[in-house]
């Protein structure tokens, strides 16, 4: 999966000081383990943009993937899908940040908002979504990618959801959607 992407998923979880991911529903008294590399939008828990197109990755990648580990009291589950549309910037973001806001205040982050502070209603706990915890663009060896790139988030560290809007070269935008959840952490 994209470095970028993979990223931005973990860096909420690990900034909790879960060095360990475990189980957004607990079944019982056995142990599990799920992954897929083929998501639809229900598993997202988001809207998929009007007219936008999966985006598969390199050589064997979907562009997507859905894991998840349980146990008796623990686990989580972390969905995560790529797509393309030939729509400006402006139009997908204003479309996600109401798709979001259904769930919570939105937190908008861009290269010049990284340290920016959580929303009001959300700070004050050290579970708050905040932009430095996925940094627009950061790529693994420190180089910066496309500049331009809107991270929207909306819930806590332990359950979010996250879209990244990126626009590309040749027109139109990246789409990297993500939604995790985990319990009893």
């Amino acid at each position: 999966m994209h470095t970028r992407l993979v990223t931005l998923l973990l860096a909420p979880v690990l900034a909790a000081g879960s060095a360990t991911l475990l189980a957004a529903e607990p079944r019982g008294e056995g142990f599990g383990l799920e992954l897929r590399g083929s998501v639809n939008g229900q598993e997202l828990e988001m809207p998929l943009y009007p007219n936008s197109v999966q985006q598969r990755g390199d050589g064997d990648d979907s562009g997507s993937v859905s894991m998840g580990a349980w146990g008796p009291s623990l686990g989580f589950r972390l969905v995560a899908s790529k797509y393309r549309s030939s729509d400006a910037q402006t139009s997908v973001v204003q479309f996600y940040r109401d798709a979001l806001a259904r769930h919570g205040t939105v937190l908008e982050c861009s290269a010049s908002t990284r340290s920016a502070a959580p929303p009001p209603a959300a700070s004050g706990n050290d579970f708050s979504l905040r932009c430095d915890d996925a940094q627009p663009g950061a790529k693994k060896d420190g180089a910066k990618a496309r500049s331009g790139t809107i991270v929207l988030k909306v819930g806590v560290k332990k359950d979010f959801r996250l879209v990244a809007i990126e626009p590309r070269s040749e027109g139109g935008v990246q789409i990297d959607l993500v939604r995790l959840k985990t319990s009893g952490l």
